[in-house]
Parts: C-alpha cells; structure tokens; sequence
C-alpha cells in the first residue's frame, strides 16, 4: 500500500479476529482476468467451517471485478478470502475475477471471522 489512507488492521479477541482493510487512491497492477483474492490473513480460519464477509464497499476507477456484489469466502484452515458472485438467482457461484486494474482504487472491507 503507497497512499497514507490506506491500511490493514485485525483485532484477536479468543477465537474471533476482525480484520478491516482500505485502500484509498491506490495503483494496482497485476493480471486481469485472475481470481480476485486477498492473502495472508494473520490467522487462518477455523479448520470446522466456511465464513463469509461481513460489509464491502467497493469505488475504482483502478482495480475491477467482473461482478458485483461478490460474497467474500474463507474456505475451511484457510488464511486468504476469495470472492464469489452468481450471474442469477438460480445460478451457481463462480469466482469473480480482476477485469480492471490501475490507478485510483478505493476499497473497504471488513470481516469478523473464527480461528
């Protein structure tokens, strides 16, 4: 992260960790068309069962996805969130994927999540 606006902060209290992440005026740069994913979780997630994001917003003119909404998704054990959207109510969850990247991407995230 470049910008003085931008951090990522977690809170451990047990078992529950909430972590927030902003981006704010960011450069991203990278593969569009790739899975969108965030890595490295301080902790990774409880081995008995899948979370799901908690609040998202989402304002770029850098960083894209190909869908939106998208449902944040840690998988059981582990320490990276993936994002999921369905093209319709009756279809099934496909990974959303980078569609744009570059300058001036704002994102805020949240999620409480079980270790």
């Amino acid at each position: 992260m470049n910008s003085s606006g931008s951090a990522a902060t977690y809170t451990r209290i047990g078992n529950l960790v909430q972590l927030h992440l902003s981006l704010s005026n960011e450069t991203t740069a990278g593969n569009t068309g790739a899975s969108f994913n965030i890595q490295g979780l301080p902790f990774a997630g409880s081995s008995n069962e899948r979370q799901i994001m908690s609040a998202g917003l989402w304002h770029s003119g850098g960083l894209r996805l190909s869908a939106w909404p998208v449902m944040a998704h840690i998988g059981a054990g582990n320490a990276q969130v993936e994002f999921y959207a369905k093209s319709s109510p009756s279809a099934g969850y496909s990974t959303a994927e980078v569609s744009n990247v570059g300058g001036s991407t704002y994102f805020f995230f949240s999620i409480v999540y079980r270790v």
